[in-house]
């Protein structure tokens, strides 16, 4: 056969080829909240769950709820039981915000994950294709009317994050209100239980210098410091752990343990959330 038959030949059946793998009707991957909606097999249906928090947010007098997507270490990679706006929206990104009123549900997120939210969320949800505070603030200040409170868990806000959104919604009468529970656990009736496994200390000769050491050197940078801390206070999972030259398996993929420290010059309070217990390391 002559080059340009094989030239042609070729092109009949790639061209046929091309034709062939078309997708079929039905297997959108994204869903569609149009009047005829469609909701891909990951789509996660949260009707039953945003009742519930609607019913536990009602006794509170709020207009919406601000669920972020960290613990209450204000960690990047968190248990699956703190996984609230995951479950409340469907939505598994590590990065984003929900916002729940009685009438709307929206997520913030950024261009990472739109198309991953379109494929986990159902109609019950609004993606917003923004991820700053002040977008946030924006809608609840254009949809929530003066005087209305706003809800939050204080325990997954860092102090710079609770300013970011006041400093734009009290100017504007929108109150943050501050709840000791977090509504999302209420309505999460089989939330996954706290973690059990052990923790345990690294040998001092893999790490080359003792906790004892470590927190003689803190101690010491606490009395040169002009301001004379009285204590400082750990929070961040990773700092108890890198103190003490322990780990633990609370964390997938991490090795940390649920933990609060608080060091003072002469005394050390470990809260290991683990074990919820409290005990003196000195």
């Amino acid at each position: 056969m002559a080059l340009t038959g094989w030239v042609l030949f070729a092109a009949l059946v790639l061209g046929g080829s091309q034709s062939q793998v078309a997708p079929a009707a039905g297997e959108d991957r994204e869903r569609n909240c149009s009047t005829t909606p469609y909701l891909p097999p990951t789509a996660v249906n949260t009707t039953l769950r945003l009742q519930a928090l609607r019913r536990a947010m009602a006794p509170f007098n709020i207009s919406a709820y601000i669920i972020p997507g960290t613990d209450a270490h204000l960690s990047e990679y968190i248990a699956e039981r703190d996984a609230r706006r995951a479950w409340i929206s469907g939505f598994t990104g590590s990065a984003g915000t929900a916002v729940v009123t009685q009438t709307q549900a929206l997520l913030w997120t950024d261009s990472r994950y739109w198309i991953q939210a379109e494929r986990q969320m159902d109609c019950n949800w609004e993606l917003v294709k923004d991820s700053f505070i002040s977008s946030i603030t924006d809608w609840l200040i254009a949809h929530l009317s003066e005087g209305e409170e706003i809800g939050f868990d204080p325990f997954l806000f860092s102090i710079d994050t609770f300013k970011a959104y006041d400093v734009r919604l009290a100017p504007a009468n929108r109150v943050l209100k501050s709840l000791q529970d977090n509504l999302v656990d209420k309505a999460w009736t089989n939330r996954p239980p706290p973690p059990t496994d052990s923790i345990f200390r690294l040998p001092d000769s893999i790490i080359e210098r003792t906790w004892q050491m470590k927190v003689d050197h803190i101690r010491q940078q606490m009395r040169d410091n002009p301001y004379k801390p009285t204590a400082v206070l750990l929070s961040a999972l990773d700092e108890t752990a890198w103190l003490f030259n322990l780990r633990g398996n609370d964390i997938p993929y991490n090795p940390f343990f649920y933990s609060y420290t608080l060091l003072t010059l002469d005394d050390i309070r470990q809260v290991h959330c683990s074990f919820v217990h409290l005990h003196t390391l000195l």
